[in-house]
């Protein structure tokens, strides 16, 4: 169809479209350092009791350990990590406790957890090859602290918001 094609009521019927069908997702962006995130998402894993889960059908490392040590290269480069999505809510086992549900950013939350306990050695860096074959507990102290506290966006879904809404959110993000 050409621009041209386009009519007024056409357009006035997509708006229309737009308001019915738009979303009101309240949420909030924090940040936070690897050191917390890795934390909140390693500390009761063996029991599902982790404050910051990741749901059973995004469990799982699809990146190759050469993405993921791109990815910690991109890290050590000084580049801002791609936010995290997540989504508070109610914890299954105790209805007084919420939880925090990855919605998007899986892959990073647990190549930052590998690499920080010693589960990756870098490979096929392009830039910072000294690293290539290194593991987190060989750098300096200074280096890992370093690591540990750059910081990453966290925008975090409130908890009225309908498991549809974040499903739809993860499709088509991710598609």
């Amino acid at each position: 169809m050409s621009e041209a094609s386009v009519t007024l009521e056409k357009m006035n019927l997509a708006e229309q479209q737009i308001r019915q069908e738009q979303k009101q997702i309240n949420y909030t962006t924090r940040e936070y350092p690897i050191e917390v995130l890795v934390d909140k998402y390693l500390t009761g894993i063996d029991d599902n009791s982790n404050e910051l889960f990741i749901p059973d059908p995004h469990k799982g490392m699809r990146w190759d350990e050469e993405h993921q040590s791109n990815f910690i290269e991109f890290i050590f480069l000084g580049f801002s990590i791609t936010g995290i999505y997540v989504s508070e809510v109610w914890s299954e086992n105790d209805q007084d406790d919420r939880k925090l549900e990855m919605i998007d950013g899986s892959q990073r939350l647990q190549t930052l957890a590998r690499f920080v306990n010693n589960q990756l050695t870098l490979c096929n860096l392009s830039k910072l090859t000294q690293l290539n074959g290194v593991q987190f507990a060989s750098l300096s102290n200074a280096l890992q602290r370093k690591f540990r506290r750059r910081s990453v966006r966290v925008v975090q879904f409130n908890p009225d918001t309908t498991e549809e809404d974040r499903r739809d959110f993860f499709e088509r993000f991710n598609s």
